[in-house]
């Protein structure tokens, strides 16, 4: 008789688990997914697509930084339209993140700047971007995960795993030393690679490109402070056929204006390895454990934007829970597969 295959264990299960139980009993327990009529446009997606494409392209020098996005947001573009049955509404949305997808995409790239880069490959040859890693972990399968890119700075020669985040507001730069998921990455690429990455950088990326300033009625531009940047600023006062010398004072109430934030943090081999013999080999084998007491941790900052949180309240004030299982929520189709896990790693921190 052949052993059954041992589980793979992702970082999404291990932060749903350490967030609250309850959640991970109903993702990875009984399975549960919120049943929803339509996933909304992911911006994060599209950017991440186009950055990944654009990298792999530069890696092999096959188009250029701007090619290679364009190539892949022109990709995440088609997977959206092929979903067919669109109004026309949805399919306007498509194009328009699409096209934001790409402007923000080059700006990340000229911002690293990626001339100054080269990408780490992994002991077989293979380019570490959007790189799906396995590595083993005692009780399960192995741990595995996805890495946003490992890259080479290669004025200073130091490796850094890089994680894109694309958010509406940025995390302050202390964010990143407790960053669990990067420690944990960062010494799971050093047992792959047998050298440790010197950190990790969270580049936070703004969901909004800059906006264009407005002309005033009487022909001059408009000095109010807009989140846009001095170059986008300069470009419609050309455009308008003024004078940027005129408006310079613009050029420094503009500079407080963020649109990215690398967040970095310097780790040492004894610093990530203690994070995962002390958090994460723990919590491996806690969630193993067929004895272990599985609780609410409810709280507004735990259960606010929760996609259970209905779900769990019914069963608690003892309303109609399975009501509420039926129409709110659909059986995942077996476990919880690796492509979902990428989403949910997006939406862990």
């Amino acid at each position: 008789m052949q052993a059954a295959t041992k589980p793979f264990l992702s970082f999404s299960q291990i932060s749903t688990y350490l967030r609250c139980r309850q959640e991970w009993r109903y993702v990875y327990q009984e399975n549960l997914a919120p049943r929803v009529d339509a996933r909304p446009l992911s911006l994060g997606s599209a950017v991440h697509i186009g950055l990944a494409t654009a990298l792999w392209n530069y890696y092999h020098g096959w188009m250029s930084v701007e090619d290679g996005v364009r190539k892949g947001v022109e990709f995440w573009e088609e997977q959206e339209l092929a979903r067919g049955d669109l109004f026309e509404e949805e399919i306007e949305a498509i194009y328009q993140v699409a096209t934001e997808a790409e402007q923000i995409a080059i700006r990340t790239l000229h911002k690293l700047p990626i001339d100054e880069w080269e990408t780490v490959t992994d002991p077989a040859g293979v380019p570490m971007i959007e790189y799906n890693f396995t590595v083993p972990l005692k009780g399960w399968g192995g741990f595995h995960g996805y890495i946003d890119w490992v890259g080479r700075h290669k004025p200073t020669g130091q490796v850094w795993l890089v994680d894109w985040k694309v958010r509406g507001s940025f995390q302050p730069y202390e964010a990143e030393e407790v960053n669990l998921q990067n420690a944990a990455y960062q010494y799971a690429i050093f047992r792959i690679l047998r050298k440790l990455p010197v950190g990790t950088i969270t580049f936070q990326i703004s969901n909004k490109p800059p906006a264009k300033p407005k002309l005033n009625k009487d022909g001059t531009m408009s000095r109010a402070l807009i989140k846009t940047d001095w170059e986008t600023y300069k470009a419609a006062l050309l455009e308008a056929g003024l004078n940027p010398d005129d408006y310079l004072d613009m050029a420094e109430k503009l500079s407080t204006v963020e649109f990215f934030r690398p967040a970095k943090e310097y780790r040492t081999l004894d610093t990530v390895r203690r994070v995962w013999k002390e958090v994460v080999e723990p919590t491996a084998r806690e969630i193993r454990r067929s004895t272990k007491i599985v609780v609410r941790n409810l709280g507004h900052r735990i259960c606010n934007g929760c996609a259970y949180r209905q779900l769990c309240l019914a069963e608690l004030s003892g309303g109609d829970a399975e009501y509420i299982r039926e129409t709110h929520y659909r059986p995942r189709v077996g476990a919880v597969d690796k492509s979902q896990e990428k989403e949910d790693e997006e939406n862990a921190l």
